[in-house]
């Protein structure tokens, strides 16, 4: 039986993202997350963009209910003063979905450029940290290949600049991560992050 030209293309494009959708699991987003990111090219075109270095590192590998990331984010001129220190729990849910589980750490300072070194967190465990409740990134997978997804709707709370609540908005790929963070007031009005789109960040040596 022949098929008509459009069919089988049909047919290879349904393929092709299913065997993309497979592939989603915490262990392939871990995979494309983990290293270290710069959106300095964004920067050096928008000056309304500061530049930021981004890095992931693995931690507690062995553990079984992973993978976890330690992520720590700084100003491209500041790198040793990060302004975000979190750990990140990746985990498979029943629709398809990887919860990215966002955790604060109960003394970041001491584990600063911990991403140089993740063996520095043998001496801490998962109880020790501070789980930020409403955070939670549901990220999906896409016909690209790519993961995207966002908290939800306005339960992350924020004290930003006298912020309400924040959204995050991630969109991972196999050469770079966009994030998207805001903080808005308690009517829904923007008072912090970018107002159009998110941090480009790509991966660097």
């Amino acid at each position: 039986m022949r098929f008509p030209t459009a069919i089988l293309s049909l047919l290879l494009i349904g393929l092709v993202s299913a065997g993309r959708a497979a592939d989603a699991t915490p262990e392939t987003l871990a995979t494309r997350m983990t290293g270290s990111f710069s959106n300095e090219e964004q920067a050096r075109s928008d000056f309304t963009y500061h530049h930021v270095v981004l890095h992931i590192a693995r931690i507690w590998p062995n553990r079984p209910d992973g993978p976890w990331l330690y992520v720590e984010q700084a100003l491209g001129d500041a790198p040793s003063q990060p302004y975000r220190q979190q750990v990140y729990q990746l985990a498979a849910v029943a629709d398809g979905a990887i919860e990215i589980r966002v955790f604060t750490l109960p003394d970041p300072v001491a584990m600063t450029a911990g991403w140089r070194e993740p063996s520095r967190f043998a001496a801490l465990a998962p109880t020790g940290l501070r789980p930020c409740a409403g955070c939670t990134l549901r990220l999906k997978p896409q016909p690209d290949g790519s993961m995207k997804g966002a908290t939800e709707g306005r339960a992350c709370p924020s004290e930003i600049h006298n912020a309400a609540y924040s959204t995050s908005d991630l969109t991972v790929t196999g050469h770079g991560i966009m994030l998207w963070d805001r903080g808005f007031s308690d009517i829904g009005t923007q008072i912090w992050g970018p107002p159009n789109s998110g941090f480009e960040f790509r991966r660097v040596e």
